[in-house]
């Protein structure tokens, strides 16, 4: 599996650190997101939120969201795992209105495809390069 370059993972690092880092993950709380807004509107704000615990890691989403027709739809939402190594693997990409790829799943075992999982990384280290520059951080 591919994981972040090592800019890519200080910029996830820095995120995750406004999110009060990874081991403050309580399940029952509702305080396990943030927004990101640090441009008046210029740009979409970022969306992370602390989803879950895998066997392999913690799964945050990272999205930019816009409303149509009163939906929020992603534009785009990526899910990532942090793993117990330390690594960050994209394992999903999504996109309004109908584009979904999981490059990394459950099915009996964790699987990869990784081609899929290598375009992931591949997008995922430019567009946190660009949050960091669009959002100052």
């Amino acid at each position: 599996m591919k994981h972040l370059s090592k800019p890519a993972k200080k910029i996830f690092d820095n995120i995750i650190d406004q999110l009060n880092g990874p081991e403050k993950f309580h399940p029952d709380e509702t305080e396990n997101y943030i927004k990101i807004d640090n441009t008046a509107g210029s740009f979409m704000p970022l969306v992370v939120e602390r989803l879950y615990k895998q066997s392999i890691g913690t799964v945050y989403s990272f999205a930019h969201y816009f409303k149509q027709n009163g939906d929020m739809c992603q534009d785009p939402e990526m899910l990532f795992i942090l793993h117990e190594n330390g690594n960050v693997y994209p394992k999903m990409f999504q996109q309004y209105p109908n584009f979904y790829e999981e490059s990394i799943f459950w099915d009996d075992g964790w699987k990869v495809h990784p081609k899929m999982q290598a375009d992931h990384t591949k997008f995922a280290n430019m567009w946190l390069k660009n949050i960091k520059e669009q959002q100052k951080l």
